[in-house]
C-alpha cells in the first residue's frame, strides 16, 4: 500500500491510494477521512470479490483518491473492516 499526495493547479491537495490485490475481483473504497493535530487519515477498505464468480489469478493494482480539506503536515492512511455489498454514494474512486 502506498499513498502519495498532489497539489493540483487549482491549489487542492489531492491523496492518492494505491494498493496490490489478488484478482481483479476486489474492490478499493475510500470510506472517510479523519482530521486531527494537522494530519489526515485516510481510512480504505478492500471488499472481497462476490461469490459464484470467477476472476483470474493475477496481482491487480487498484488506486482511489480523494481531494483533502486544507493542508494538512502529514497523511496516513488506516484500512477498516469489509462493509458488506456494494459501495455507498459518499466513495471516490
Amino acid at each position: 500500500m502506498a499513498i502519495m499526495t498532489t497539489t493540483e493547479a487549482d491549489g487542492r491537495i489531492k491523496a492518492t491510494l494505491k494498493v496490490s490485490l489478488p484478482n481483479p475481483g476486489y474492490e478499493l473504497h475510500i470510506r472517510e477521512v479523519i482530521y486531527a493535530d494537522g494530519k489526515a487519515v485516510v481510512r480504505y477498505a478492500v471488499e472481497s470479490p462476490r461469490p459464484g464468480l470467477l476472476y483470474p489469478h493475477v496481482i491487480t493494482e487498484a488506486e482511489a483518491f480523494v481531494y483533502l480539506t486544507g493542508v494538512p503536515a502529514e497523511v496516513t492512511a488506516e484500512q477498516i473492516g469489509r462493509t458488506p455489498g456494494r459501495a455507498d454514494a459518499k466513495l471516490l474512486e
